[in-house]
């Protein structure tokens, strides 16, 4: 899930470490971690390893990596979760300029790589 973070979100060869680790820190809605219910305390890193784990669950979802700034937005039955870094609102652009993102469906990435790879079991 590591490379798929890397790509989608056009970082350079040398940045993609710092920018892998800074995607997979990325909260619900800005909410500070330790800020959350137990529930809710997991971080975009989290979640992406969980679609990855049990992709039955995961193959209705779209996966949005913004590149503009560090957003993910998952989107699922018309409605969108998005994790950006704490601290910050998710409902407002994060600096000026244009949004730039990637959208991945979860179905077909699946499909493709049961295409290269085979089944797994």
């Amino acid at each position: 899930m590591s490379l798929i973070v890397a790509l989608a979100g056009y970082t350079v060869l040398h940045e993609a470490p710092d920018a892998v680790r800074t995607y997979r820190e990325l909260t619900p809605a800005g909410a500070p971690i330790d800020a959350l219910p137990a529930s809710l305390q997991f971080s975009a890193g989290n979640f992406l390893d969980g679609l990855a784990d049990e992709p039955e669950n995961a193959l209705k979802l779209k996966i949005e990596f913004v590149s503009s700034w560090p957003e993910i937005a998952i989107h699922s039955d018309g409605t969108v979760r998005r994790f950006v870094l704490p601290g910050f609102d998710p409902n407002h652009w994060q600096h000026s300029g244009h949004r730039r993102s990637t959208t991945i469906n979860v179905a077909a990435f699946a499909d493709v790589i049961t295409e290269l790879f085979g089944e797994q079991s």
